[in-house]
């Protein structure tokens, strides 16, 4: 076994005496260490969630009331905060802070390429979600968020200002993302450790790089028009949005989130992510399925050794998910049909394309599971249930195309599964398979059970629910239900308060494991956690992030090392 000696800290040893300690809340806020940074996000976007699901609840309770108010004439603005803000403040944020603690752990640096940017990053983030929660708070806005098919549109002098507000938090909202995507990729590109090739570099890191660049070409694009938004509704100086011009059309490609390619980049980290899940599972990199050639011709041909090694699979993951990234990309090629269309967010060949890559990475996960000893977990059953709720989708798609319905409420109940319910899961166990790294501690195994059936039947009750409903003839953003679309809103109504009650569970255990981390102790790096390198850190890692560092000769360093070590033990076991 090679370890490489740790860093030194900048700047050397000095004889001075240390600074006493700054108060936490100090320590927090002045912060650049990407760790503190990341947890802030991940933390925030627990709130966040809890928030917008409860403001789900209560417009599914609307629906379903006969004649009550539980919303009374706040619909639009509840359907504007939940929709538009389960996207922006929940899915977005908890992918970016697991991605700000782990990318440089996983490559092996002690920090990111710009601590400080990052810093900026969050906090703009965090304060473009209380102005996005503020507007809402104080005025309706004038339509239904960027979920809407139609412009958001009003006379000169008739803003208020709580949609100023919310059109100031799409700005930062956009420029945080901006900032985090190209420090994440310089990480990426710039900061890993010795013999981290990018061909070694673990499938995580690919998903954020791959995603990180689909966001620098798609964010700019959203912060124009979203600016050019704010000058039409508050100024009325462009009109680059009204009817006689094209809105429909500058709308979708800019600004509406179904149309642009954003609502389909955010699965790709949390693809990256089931990768590594499944690959720590079988402690081994993904194996590529063999070539599908007929057994008795297989024979006669050579081998092809290059089509079965680890390496193969591995490789074949990482351009799976730039190819994702592709097809999300062609999201702009849509036209004007797309906006009504009921199968969102893939309403179109060349988005529906990114189901192929998605189902090359299903394909990759089950051929390792077969070929490996798998170690369950409670993250791998969160990985199989967004399977699950993949091929849920997939199935609807197929009815709906066969049948030709044209409720638009089936578009809404797509949404859910694909491009909430996927990530939303695959979050969930992310958070409990890097628990050791994030926390020190492990989250509850009885609890990830309840939250893995609760966000499991959630999703499925939410998104088929809503789909039963569009079948039935609902609208989208329907203010009331009739006959089969009541019962497609009752079912979606259990959704909502199952998928509260997992993000209630997860949230509670998180808080636990974030105090446990302050009382406790480092534990030393335990190698047979996982495979890839942030597992040579102690859990919690230090400021430093690394002790010592394995040499990196594969895609799976840790495997390599702990390899290593049981045939030198069984060696020596001979000798004696």
């Amino acid at each position: 076994m090679t370890m490489t000696e740790a860093r030194p800290t900048e700047g050397g040893t000095s004889s001075t005496p240390e600074a006493p300690p700054s108060p936490v809340g100090q320590a927090v806020v002045d912060s650049a260490d990407h760790k503190v940074l990341g947890l802030i996000l991940i933390g925030a976007s627990l709130l966040l969630y809890l928030i917008l699901r409860a403001a789900g609840s209560a417009l599914g309770a609307e629906l379903l009331s006969a004649g009550s108010q539980v919303v009374g004439g706040n619909s639009r603005r509840f359907y504007s905060l939940y929709e538009t803000g389960i996207i922006l403040l929940w899915v977005a944020p908890v992918w970016i802070g697991l991605a700000t603690y782990l990318l440089p752990l996983q490559i092996g640096a002690s920090r990111l390429a710009f601590p400080r940017v990052q810093a900026l990053a969050v906090w703009t983030h965090l304060a473009g979600a209380g102005l996005f929660l503020a507007g809402h708070l104080i005025d309706p806005p004038p339509g239904i968020g960027l979920t809407g098919r139609e412009p958001l549109q009003a006379p000169l002098g008739g803003i208020n200002d709580g949609t100023n507000l919310i059109l100031a938090s799409f700005l930062l909202l956009g420029l945080a993302t901006l900032l985090s995507a190209g420090n994440l990729l310089t990480t990426a590109l710039i900061m890993r450790a010795d013999g981290m090739s990018l061909g070694r570099m673990p499938l995580f890191s690919w998903g954020v790089v791959a995603a990180a660049a689909g966001s620098l070409l798609a964010t700019p694009v959203f912060l124009a028009c979203a600016l050019v938004l704010y000058l039409d509704l508050h100024f009325g100086g462009t009109n680059l949005f009204a009817d006689s011009r094209g809105a429909d059309l500058v709308w979708q490609k800019g600004l509406w989130l179904y149309g642009r390619p954003e609502a389909l980049l955010l699965l790709v980290p949390a693809l990256g992510a089931a990768c590594d899940i499944v690959a720590t599972a079988v402690r081994k990199p993904l194996a590529a399925p063999p070539p599908p050639v007929p057994q008795g011709l297989k024979a006669k041909l050579p081998p092809l050794p290059g089509l079965v090694t680890p390496l193969a699979g591995h490789v074949l993951a990482a351009g799976a998910l730039f190819a994702a990234v592709t097809f999300a990309l062609l999201a702009w090629v849509q036209d004007r049909q797309t906006i009504d269309a009921v199968i969102l967010p893939t309403a179109t060949v060349p988005t529906a394309l990114f189901a192929v890559a998605a189902g090359v990475l299903v394909l990759l996960w089950l051929a390792t599971l077969r070929e490996g000893s798998v170690r369950p977990t409670l993250a791998l059953s969160f990985v199989a249930a967004a399977i699950v709720v993949g091929a849920a989708a997939a199935l609807n798609a197929l009815i709906a195309g066969l049948t030709g319905v044209e409720g638009t409420e089936l578009g809404q109940g797509m949404v859910e599964l694909i491009t909430i319910g996927v990530p939303t899961l695959l979050a969930f166990g992310a958070l409990h398979h890097w628990a050791k790294k994030l926390f020190g501690v492990g989250l509850s195994g009885p609890a990830g059970g309840l939250a893995l059936l609760a966000s499991l039947g959630g999703t499925l009750a939410i998104g088929i629910g809503q789909s039963i409903a569009g079948y039935g003839g609902a609208e989208v953003h329907a203010k009331e239900a009739q006959g089969d679309a009541r019962v497609g809103f009752a079912i979606a109504e259990v959704g909502h308060v199952l998928l509260l009650l997992a993000g209630l569970v997860i949230a509670l255990d998180v808080a636990r494991a974030m105090a446990a981390r302050r009382r406790n102790r480092a534990a030393p790096a335990d190698i047979t956690d996982g495979v890839t390198l942030e597992w040579a850190a102690p859990s919690p890692p230090p400021p430093e992030n690394f002790t010592e560092l394995p040499d990196v000769r594969s895609e799976a360093p840790l495997a390599d090392l702990s390899g290593a070590e049981s045939t030198t033990t069984t060696s020596a076991g001979k000798k004696g």
